[in-house]
């Protein structure tokens, strides 16, 4: 019989794009062994801002944070390592990273709930290189989070399903 236990959560989905953009517009798949060395490149971040791994699903980071203040840096700071990066000479395309935060259900060891779903939901609408988030989130951010938050562009038909606002963080690149 399974225990479920209620937490209040902060929740990261962070989307590896699964090709490289090339000259000419053309796109080339990423490696297994490319995408193994961005994910130990993640988790180190998430680790080292107190997040937890829940879980990896093919290209998809799945971890958990206490705070918002800790899960939007370890966001801001994972963008900025892998636009950092580069393929043969051409930038990597940044992540899609998306934010929410609520009750979450630990069901055997397995992070499920609303606020799962809606995580798992936004991270479809960030683009390359954006950090969504919702009011969830914002809502709570303290001022030490040094962090600057936009109204998401084009986000109203996603706020309406999904009952929440959205915004976007602006970590350093235009969004």
């Amino acid at each position: 019989m399974s225990q479920d236990v209620g937490q209040d959560l902060t929740l990261m989905f962070v989307d590896i794009p699964a090709a490289v953009s090339q000259a000419e517009g053309k796109s080339v798949p990423r490696s297994r062994g490319d995408v193994e060395h961005c994910l130990s490149l993640l988790e180190g971040i998430q680790k080292r801002h107190g997040g937890k791994f829940a879980r990896e699903v093919g290209n998809t980071l799945v971890c958990c944070f206490d705070t918002p203040g800790e899960g939007v840096r370890a966001a801001c700071e994972m963008q900025q390592a892998v636009s950092a990066e580069e393929s043969e000479g051409v930038p990597v395309p940044g992540l899609r990273i998306a934010l929410h935060a609520g009750q979450a259900i630990m069901r055997n060891g397995v992070c499920t709930g609303e606020v799962m779903t809606t995580a798992a939901r936004l991270v479809t609408v960030a683009h390359p290189g954006q950090i969504i988030t919702t009011d969830r989130v914002t809502g709570r951010l303290g001022s030490e989070a040094g962090v600057q938050i936009a109204e998401a562009p084009n986000a109203s038909g996603m706020e309406t399903r999904l009952r929440v606002r959205l915004f976007q963080v602006c970590w350093g690149q235009e969004t």
